[in-house]
């Protein structure tokens, strides 16, 4: 679609517009029943229930809806519990690195997707392209070994090729105009 349009202002209120609706529709969803009853709205989590089961063309028996009561309130922790605990500070600071690892080689990466020689649309649809075998590739590594295993390959994985990167001769591609 962006390969069609060419003007960048264009392209970026195309595919922005859509964001716009579901924005707007945003006040008009419910919230969730669990979040009502973590606040203390018991009835409306109930009336909640019973309009999406009618929605799916169930039937919510009474004695159900009964079950439902307030839970006792649990005490909510703070950011400074995930740095008190030795354990949750270690997991919040190895995610946090592998998230600013992460996400600076990728906008290293679109940043510099105009050297690569080719068209600028060509590039960044080849580009979106390869995202899509990588989302699938994710799902069953996610099914076939689980979430800490596929995590910590795919990481590993992208930083060693991001490091054999070096290995590229830095010339420029030659230009066919």
């Amino acid at each position: 679609m962006i390969y069609c349009i060419r003007n960048w202002r264009l392209a970026q209120l195309v595919t922005a517009a859509p964001l716009a609706l579901v924005a707007f529709n945003i006040w008009f969803i419910p919230e969730s029943a669990r979040w009502l009853l973590d606040r203390g709205r018991t009835d409306e989590a109930k009336e909640l229930i019973t309009k999406a089961a009618a929605i799916n063309k169930r039937k919510v028996s009474d004695s159900l809806l009964e079950k439902i009561v307030i839970k006792e309130t649990e005490q909510k922790r703070g950011i400074l519990y995930l740095i008190q605990s030795p354990l949750l500070r270690k997991y919040f600071l190895t995610i946090t690195l592998a998230w600013f690892s992460l996400n600076v080689t990728y906008f290293c990466l679109s940043l510099n997707v105009g050297n690569f020689g080719l068209e600028i649309f060509l590039t960044q649809a080849l580009f979106g392209l390869s995202e899509v075998p990588a989302h699938i590739l994710c799902i069953w590594l996610l099914e076939a070994v689980g979430r800490k295993v596929s995590l910590i390959s795919t990481l590993l994985i992208g930083g060693f090729l991001c490091i054999l990167i070096l290995a590229v001769p830095q010339s420029k591609p030659s230009q066919n105009s």
